[in-house]
């Protein structure tokens, strides 16, 4: 099934409605009659022919079961061509120019023109839909990359050498400080339940130069975990 730009204006309307009135539990349910799960990827450079189910050459076959059984998007649209704010844009529902973190305030008050870039960082203050699904009784998670966030100045990550030894017990220590501190951050910020397999930014802020890299195996294994500690219900 496709669904057209106007269908899919009129439909998530219709939903952002429901969130501000506190309704979106009740925008549909399962037979059960309670609110159904919600997994959403997002992807950064992802083109559509990339995916089997757009007629891509690479085998996406679980992507493509989901198109197949739901709804396959023929026209989307980002907020901003960058991945910071068009994320912004996705976890709030606002556009980036509203951004409320204080360090873009200062910088473009509201009745002043702005510039958008990697500057649209999310705070405890921002409305989020993480926040908003939690008020409706649901269990949020989060695995990935988050790069949206501003680190406050009076949290210290812990000092790594870039070529510090994996093999070395108190390197390892320090290096799930270092993810303790990013999750429990990106929590308090978006309104998370849980977070893990998080990147603060890109994979470039990650301190030790052999782990420089996007670890995919890493990051699903962040995700699947939530999804199994909540599977029995």
């Amino acid at each position: 099934m496709s669904i057209s730009r106007r269908q899919f204006i009129s439909t998530s309307s219709q939903l952002s409605l429901a969130a501000t009135l506190g309704l979106l539990t009740r925008c549909g349910t399962t037979e059960e009659g309670t609110p159904p799960n919600i997994v959403l990827l997002y992807s950064d450079e992802l083109p559509p022919s990339y995916l089997g189910c757009y007629g891509g050459e690479f085998p996406t076959p679980n992507l493509d079961a989901l198109a197949a059984d739901g709804i396959r998007f023929t026209h989307s649209y980002v907020a901003a061509p960058m991945c910071t704010p068009s994320r912004y844009a996705l976890l709030t529902g606002q556009m980036p120019g509203r951004c409320v973190h204080p360090e873009f305030l200062e910088e473009f008050p509201p009745d002043q023109p702005y510039s958008i870039g990697w500057n649209t960082y999310i705070d405890s203050d921002a409305p989020t839909i993480a926040r908003i699904l939690s008020q409706n009784g649901y269990v949020t998670g989060i695995a990935g990359k988050w790069h949206i966030g501003k680190m406050p100045a009076t949290v210290q990550l812990p000092e790594i050498p870039e070529e510090a030894d994996l093999d070395d017990p108190f390197v390892n220590t320090q290096l799930q400080l270092h993810q303790r501190i990013i999750s429990d951050q990106i929590k308090e910020d978006a309104g998370f339940d849980y977070a893990a397999s998080v990147t603060w930014q890109n994979f470039d802020e990650i301190p030790v130069k052999k782990l420089k890299f996007h670890n995919f195996h890493w990051i699903t294994k962040g995700a699947v975990d939530f999804l199994k500690q909540r599977s029995e219900d």
